[in-house]
């Protein structure tokens, strides 16, 4: 039988039925590829914005859940598969020395499994290592952070200072958990890297994180090792609270002669006695070594006062992006950064015109403007009195040293030296320290940290692949965000109620607001419902009307 075939090639209708935003067909892996390009460039976006987005280009309304999906598929496109990465670690290594001749990269894994999972991966790359043996000052600074992707884990960093203060990274380890175990593990391998601390005289400030007072003591026994003053005073006032023994506290920590530091400790043993026995604020200071927190028991061959390790908590911060990606990009983009800083840190210092850094001299210019109160008594050759408001201390140009204590700890003159100086009409700059000189800082960013291909280009080592550690999932939402003490700073646009006395609205006493009271309405109230006390039968509490011409005592 003949049959007629025919084709639709094009129709011209119009669409009667409503539109849907609903599709099932759009799902995680088509929304991802859409929205590739916006993920590369802004890795950061908001599930919300994004789901903006999807419904104005694709017209479609999906869930959080699906965009979230969505967004985690484009990185993975965008970065390739996390295992990949973690199969790929040595060829990373071995591409990475063979770029950067001389740096250390080393990897702990456990071959009890197959194929061997990784524990541990320490990390120094041998540019910054050279910098800081030619330059900066002798104060390495100690701290671990989290890592928020997916096989999380800890970041172990070693911080130290140049000669214009500025943070300088030397190295850092990849491991499971912070402990004495692997602190030991990560010091070892840096100290053979810049050289022990007998050899070296190398001084650490550090958390008392549990382990690292441990692996200090046992692999640098005679090191300087001081103790980061916020978290110690964290602890501290967890017992001793009021705002003067706060104030006692900084006071016998920051000063730099060790006579003042003696009386503030009596004054603090005088404003906390001793009750029973419980114990005093003077006694638990006294349990903690002062040459670990008192400035002025500091030696001063570092040339560093520092009594917070700042240093190690803004490159904490400045490598926040990192600490969320996979372990080759966290320590891609870590190299990348620090590259380009070394080069943009030396171009800036190479069009400075004075001898000595900026920052150092802005300090310098603070004790300038006190020494208009300091009248010097020359003595002869280089000896000064100087007189100071109500103190004499005498200053001894040629050693560098002064009686406050500072002149000699910090490298630079003390208000007492330069108006010892100017007496002589004498170049203040002559008497500032050569590590925070030109000449010495140029020598910290002259050493360069070459590029390195990416995965495509890795080099083939024989060692084999590695698998990343496993992860016990916990329930709920994962936490990026660290937990906040009470002293830091919190940006949230509303005044804070801290301190302030919370007086109830029903019965007008203080100590407790209208949530959590118990007694009965105040007489001068209007008729209100007491959200703890039950009505009558007609519905209405037994508080008392306010008289029109009533004054409420809030007192």
């Amino acid at each position: 039988m003949k049959t007629t075939t025919f084709q639709i090639k094009s129709i011209k209708g119009k669409h009667t039925c409503a539109h849907r935003t609903e599709n099932k067909q759009a799902n995680y892996k088509y929304l991802g590829k859409r929205i590739e390009n916006i993920i590369r460039d802004n890795p950061s976006e908001g599930l919300i914005s994004l789901k903006n987005k999807i419904r104005r280009d694709v017209q479609v309304d999906c869930s959080l859940h699906k965009v979230y999906r969505a967004k985690r598929y484009a990185l993975q496109l965008i970065k390739g598969n996390i295992k990949l990465q973690y199969e790929r670690l040595y060829d990373y290594c071995s591409t990475v020395c063979k770029y950067n001749p001389g740096s250390t990269l080393v990897l702990k894994v456990d071959r009890d499994l197959s194929p061997p999972v990784l524990q541990r991966m320490y990390y120094c790359l041998s540019g910054l290592r050279e910098g800081f043996l030619n330059g900066c000052r002798p104060i390495i600074g100690l701290d671990g952070c989290f890592l928020k992707s997916l096989y999380r884990g800890q970041l172990l960093t070693a911080i130290g200072r140049d000669g214009n203060d500025n943070i300088y990274p030397i190295a850092m380890a990849y491991v499971e958990i912070e402990k004495f175990d692997s602190w030991e593990w990560f010091l070892k391998l840096l100290l053979r890297d810049i050289g022990s601390a007998e050899e070296r005289g190398w001084a650490f400030i550090s958390d008392r994180q549990k382990g690292l007072l441990e692996a200090v003591s046992s692999l640098a026994p005679n090191a300087e090792h001081r103790f980061c003053l916020r978290h110690m005073y964290n602890n501290f006032k967890a017992k001793f609270k009021g705002q003067q023994l706060k104030k006692l506290f900084w006071k016998a920590a920051s000063t730099y002669n060790v006579k003042q530091h003696l009386r503030v400790m009596k004054e603090i043993e005088r404003v906390s006695p001793k009750v029973g026995s419980v114990q005093t604020a003077f006694e638990w200071l006294s349990e903690v070594p002062v040459h670990h927190w008192a400035r002025c028991f500091f030696p001063a061959r570092t040339k560093c006062d520092t009594l917070v390790n700042n240093m190690s908590e803004s490159f904490n911060s400045y490598i926040l992006e990192a600490r969320e990606q996979p372990i080759i990009d966290m320590f891609e983009t870590i190299r990348r950064k620090c590259m380009t800083r070394i080069q943009i840190k030396k171009a800036g210092m190479e069009k400075y015109d004075k001898d000595v850094c900026p920052n150092i001299c802005k300090k310098i210019e603070r004790q300038r403007q006190e020494s208009r109160h300091c009248f010097p008594s020359w003595a002869g050759q280089d000896k000064f009195e100087v007189s100071h408001y109500m103190e004499n201390h005498i200053v001894y140009l040629n050693e560098r040293h002064c009686s406050c204590g500072m002149f000699q700890l910090v490298g630079y003159p003390c208000c007492h030296a330069i108006a010892a100086i100017n007496y002589h009409r004498l170049n203040v700059e002559d008497y500032v320290d050569s590590v925070f000189k030109k000449e010495k800082y140029l020598a910290v960013y002259n050493h360069m940290i070459n590029p390195v291909p990416g995965m495509h280009d890795f080099e083939e080592s024989p060692l084999g692949k590695v698998a990343p550690p496993s992860v016990k999932s916990k329930v709920g939402r994962p936490k990026k965000v660290r937990r906040r003490d009470q002293n830091d700073i919190r940006e949230t646009g509303r005044v804070s109620r801290k301190g302030l006395t919370h007086t109830c609205g029903i019965c007008l006493r203080t100590g407790h607001n209208k949530r959590s009271c118990k007694n009965p309405p105040h007489p001068n109230l209007r008729e209100t419902q007491h959200p703890n006390v039950p009505t009558n039968g007609s519905g209405t509490s037994h508080a008392a009307e306010i008289p029109s011409n009533a004054a409420i005592n809030l007192k």
